[in-house]
């Protein structure tokens, strides 16, 4: 597995550096390792979790209620591996970081 920094997730999400850091104090988006150096380092896992935090922010729902939701959902039977995969149900098209359209056809 790829690990990123910070600086690149940033560039490919299009979130700041400063919010990531923000969603690490805050418990939102912890990396998956701080290296000596301590950069952050971000893996597939993490970038699926920003990936569902910037969903959320989308439709205008504050960190600390799309904190607790994942907290709980994490916990869960129904939370989203990192295989992948999305969630059951899901339609229309699906962010990538490759920025190519993963767009699905209605079922």
């Amino acid at each position: 597995m790829k690990m990123l920094t910070v600086k690149q997730v940033a560039k490919i999400s299009g979130v700041s550096v400063r919010a990531l850091h923000h969603y690490d104090e805050i418990g939102l988006l912890k990396p998956a390792r701080i290296g000596r150096n301590r950069y952050r380092y971000y893996g597939d896992d993490e970038l699926l979790r920003l990936q569902q935090i910037l969903l959320h922010r989308e439709l205008d729902i504050p960190l600390e209620r799309i904190r607790s939701s994942m907290i709980r959902s994490s916990t869960s039977a129904g939370h989203w591996s990192s295989s992948g995969t999305s969630s059951p149900g899901k339609r229309g098209a699906t962010p990538n970081w490759s920025g190519r359209s993963t767009a699905r056809s209605p079922v």
